[in-house]
C-alpha cells in the first residue's frame, strides 16, 4: 500500500469519525446517557449519605425523607446557578473552616480532567489504519472512551484505599 493510499484511507477514517460524532442522534444518545450516569451516581451519593445519617446519626425516616427532598432541591439549584456549589462551599469553608471540594479533589479533577486526550485518539485511530480497518463503529469508540476513563477510575480506587489504610476516621 503506498503513502497516497494509506493517507486517504486516514482522511477517510477521520471524515467517517467525523461524521458520526457530528450525527445528531449520536449526540443525544450521549447526552441522554451521561444524564443517566449523573442521575445514578447522584442517588448511590444519597444512598450512601443516608446510610451514613441513619447508622451514625441515628436518623428515622422521616429525617431521611427530609434530607432527601433537601438534596434534591439543592441539586436543582444547579440548573439555575451553575456557581451555586462553589457559593455554598466558600460558606460552609466560612463557617467550619472545611473546604470540602478541594479536600474530594474536585478542584484537581476540575483542571486536568479531559473526556479524551487527542494525542491518544489519534493513535487509536491510526492503529485502526494499520490494522486495515474500512470503517469505525461506535462501540469502537465507546471501548477506547472506557478504556481512557479507566485511568481515572484507578486513580480513584487507589485513593480510596490509601485512606482505608489510614483508618476510619472517628
Amino acid at each position: 500500500m503506498s503513502w497516497v493510499d494509506k493517507a486517504h484511507k486516514k482522511n477517510k477514517i477521520h471524515k467517517t469519525i467525523d461524521a458520526a460524532m457530528k450525527d445528531p442522534l449520536y449526540q443525544m444518545a450521549e447526552k441522554k446517557k451521561i444524564q443517566d450516569a449523573t442521575w445514578e451516581a447522584f442517588d448511590r451519593f444519597i444512598l450512601i449519605s443516608a446510610d451514613y445519617l441513619h447508622r451514625h446519626c441515628r436518623y428515622g425516616k422521616k429525617r431521611l425523607l427530609n434530607f432527601i427532598e433537601f438534596a434534591i432541591y439543592q441539586v436543582k439549584c444547579i440548573e439555575t446557578d451553575p456557581e451555586y456549589f462553589d457559593l455554598l462551599n466558600g460558606a460552609l469553608m466560612d463557617e467550619t473552616g472545611l473546604n470540602i471540594l478541594e479536600n474530594l479533589g474536585m478542584k484537581r479533577r476540575k483542571a486536568g480532567m479531559k473526556l479524551i486526550d487527542i494525542d491518544d485518539f489519534l493513535k487509536f485511530v491510526e492503529s485502526l489504519e494499520a490494522a486495515g480497518a474500512e470503517y469505525v463503529s461506535f462501540d469502537d469508540l465507546r471501548k477506547f472512551a472506557n478504556e481512557q476513563s479507566g485511568d481515572f477510575e484507578r486513580e480513584i480506587e487507589e485513593r480510596l484505599k490509601r485512606k482505608g489504610d489510614a483508618g476510619p476516621a472517628s
